[in-house]
């Protein structure tokens, strides 16, 4: 029985780093720019305008960013907990708070190469597991699967992710209440 996993990253405190700069970056441009907003607001409605779009896309764009970040980070996160033990008869892939998924190298029905990951999956009963490429022992694994079951060549179409649905629909919704908060602006503007 031989057991995998992703090794801790010696370049994980400086990327923690990056990470908490990027997320505090939208809240201090958002400060600034209401502090530039007050200053300007008696002297140039123009540039204040300009500043509110700043204020509203910059929030827009912390609203999105921290999806895309949360879910990147949770995904991270998520394959540094996971462990692949091989044994004579099949691959299990083991998390913290799930049960164990197994496939047994007689029940491989697609064996293939993501964009990120090995696939291995099972028709009866229907399984999935992704091995990441980041696991150490990553190609053992893989000549270790190919010897049961061929690696297929073709890459299956990569399925829309309810984070990017997520995503689209922020977007739909902060467009559609910006437009109607600019018709209300103009319907209630002294003429």
């Amino acid at each position: 029985m031989r057991v995998f996993k992703i090794e801790a990253d010696p370049s994980g405190r400086k990327r923690e780093n990056r990470t908490r700069l990027l997320a505090w970056s939208p809240v201090l441009l958002i400060i600034v720019t209401s502090v530039f907003a007050l200053v300007i607001l008696p002297v140039n409605v123009t540039a204040y305008k300009i500043l509110m779009w700043l204020a509203v896309s910059t929030t827009a764009g912390a609203i999105i960013g921290a999806y895309v970040l949360g879910v990147h980070l949770g995904v991270q996160r998520a394959k540094r907990q996971m462990v692949f033990t091989l044994t004579d008869k099949e691959i299990i892939r083991k998390r913290e708070g799930w049960s164990d998924d197994r496939i047994a190298f007689s029940e491989i029905d697609a064996l293939y190469d993501g964009p990120s990951a090995l696939v291995v999956e099972s028709t009866e009963p229907q399984r999935r597991i992704s091995v990441p490429k980041e696991v150490n022992g990553f190609e053992v694994i893989r000549a270790e699967l190919a010897k049961h079951h061929p690696l297929s060549t073709q890459i299956r179409p990569p399925r829309i992710t309810p984070v990017w649905t997520t995503v689209v629909v922020w977007i739909v919704t902060i467009l559609s209440w910006t437009a109607l908060i600019i018709v209300f602006y103009k319907a209630m503007r002294p003429r």
